[in-house]
């Protein structure tokens, strides 16, 4: 799976469900040999998976935490890459999800999921 996500100010950056416009800001999020998963079901079947997944979300949550300023936001968006491109398949608008950092507090469950758009704002 393939993560990236993109970082804008309020008005600056437009939408778009069928393509992504790899800008100066966007970063790939890699949770190189972890994942952005966790579950019950996954901390008693695996618990080191459960906890490099935690490890995972916690740390690129911190991470937009220390780095937006009060009115930015960041979209994340997980998909495969292949050779054709990496943005193959449209986002699910289903899937779609909007956290606030300032009032966000991590359960015992959470993935994000390949085609899912989520969205990340610190409030001014």
């Amino acid at each position: 799976m393939f993560y990236e996500y993109y970082k804008s100010k309020p008005g600056r950056y437009q939408h778009n469900s069928q393509k992504y416009d790899r800008s100066r800001d966007s970063y790939h999020a890699d949770p190189n040999l972890g994942s952005y998963r966790i579950s019950r079901e996954l901390r008693e079947r695996a618990p080191t998976s459960y906890a490099t997944g935690k490890k995972c979300v916690t740390e690129l949550f911190a991470y937009l935490n220390r780095h937006l300023e009060p009115g930015e936001e960041a979209e994340l968006f997980a998909c495969w890459a292949d050779n054709s491109g990496r943005f193959p398949e449209p986002r699910n608008p289903e899937l779609d999800l909007v956290l606030e950092l300032n009032t966000f507090e991590l359960g015992e469950e959470f993935e994000w999921k390949q085609q899912q758009d989520i969205r990340v704002k610190i409030s001014i």
